[in-house]
């Protein structure tokens, strides 16, 4: 659940940093060829996101340093061994870095359509990459189900499909992407104006019958409007044409239809899951194999364990005289499990003394062979 907590903090960290790239461009620069212009930030992102970000966990730096000049260093096997952990990492990370990919294609695929191009390479560079690091470089991870995959699915993955329909009805709706308006029933006779770029004269000569523009704001996003229809264009102008009128009006009522569906299908699963807590949900999965679980010579069983950065292994956190080390899920080939369990230094710091450790400070576990 903890893991589920970080990726949604880290996803609604990265919709923030969506928002923010298209705040923070000038409306009418969106999709123009300036560098500044929206799009070539956005296929900037999406650059750092192919090359600096998988280039950097490639190389490994922090673990080439560990592996190649503090290794052969170390005062003893332990502290060498150690150098040879791996880097660490985080689950929720990785499909945090996933979804803000997905999130930034969907965002801004309408006026750059070459974002699913970029996605596209983007996850095949990050799948061989991380294949790659699981393989040769991070430390091996916490065991997991399918609980981050489930979350992901239904809550990210539904929000960049709700992004896609509201974008898509906005960005469309917003061209040209000039904040100009035709003047009904305006036009002008021949004439002829001088005006200076510096101290640079230049002649403009305007032609006889040739349209008045007057600003209006074009970015319904900016405005608040929901949904993006052409019925509200400024009253004092407009500027789409009647095909795009048409296209808008699709586009906007079909965002209210898939944010409205994601609404009833959001509550209809929260009260699945706030009802699960008042009646039994478990469904067997699987079938019986015929083989008693003690009979399997894999299996290992929960250890309560802490990982500290001063030792190769966990630290145990129980008594485990009364189970099998076979239970175990490693082994130090040097070192018995006492030489980690933190009862045992307990028992050494209080010999002597009228002081012992309460039952209740560590956990407890045992073992009924067959």
């Amino acid at each position: 659940m903890f893991v589920c907590f970080m990726g949604f903090q880290n996803s609604f960290k990265n919709s923030l940093q969506c928002l923010l790239l298209l705040i923070s461009q000038p409306f009418t620069t969106s999709i123009s060829a300036s560098r500044k212009s929206l799009i070539n930030q956005v296929c900037a992102v999406f650059i750092a996101e192919i090359l600096t970000a998988n280039v950097l966990q490639y190389i490994d730096i922090g673990g080439q340093i560990q592996r190649h000049y503090f290794a052969p260093r170390a005062v003893d096997q332990e502290k060498m061994n150690m150098c040879f952990r791996g880097t660490p990492y985080d689950l929720a990370e990785r499909y945090t870095t996933l979804t803000k990919i997905l999130f930034l294609a969907f965002f801004y695929s309408t006026i750059f359509p070459a974002t699913y191009f970029f996605a596209a390479v983007a996850f095949f560079v990050n799948y061989y990459v991380d294949k790659f690091s699981i393989l040769r470089i991070w430390a091996a991870a916490p065991r997991l189900g399918t609980q981050v995959s489930e979350f992901s699915r239904k809550y990210f993955l539904n929000g960049c499909v709700i992004a896609l329909a509201f974008m898509s009805s906005y960005m469309l709706s917003a061209f040209p992407y000039d904040n100009l308006c035709v003047v009904d029933g305006s036009s002008t006779i021949a004439a002829t104006y001088q005006a200076y770029v510096g101290s640079d004269p230049i002649i403009i000569k305007i032609q006889a019958g040739s349209e008045v523009y007057k600003f209006c704001n074009q970015n319904f996003f900016n405005m608040g409007v929901f949904p993006a229809l052409s019925m509200f264009q400024p009253l004092y102008g407009h500027w789409m044409t009647t095909e795009q009128e048409f296209v808008i009006d699709v586009y906007g009522w079909t965002s209210v239809a898939v944010l409205s569906f994601f609404v009833v299908v959001f509550f209809w699963r929260f009260g699945r899951a706030f009802g699960s807590f008042f009646y039994g949900g478990y469904k067997p999965h699987g079938q019986d194999m015929n083989r008693n679980f003690s009979e399997i010579s894999v299996i290992d069983s929960y250890v309560p364990q802490l990982k500290s950065v001063q030792y190769a292994y966990p630290l145990i956190a129980c008594n485990i005289d009364n189970i099998d080390e076979s239970l175990m899920s490693w082994k130090d080939p040097s070192k018995p499990y006492d030489y980690y369990n933190l009862t045992k230094d307990i028992e050494e710091i209080f010999r002597g003394t009228n002081l012992s450790a309460h039952e209740h400070a560590f956990s407890k576990i045992a073992h009924w062979p067959p």
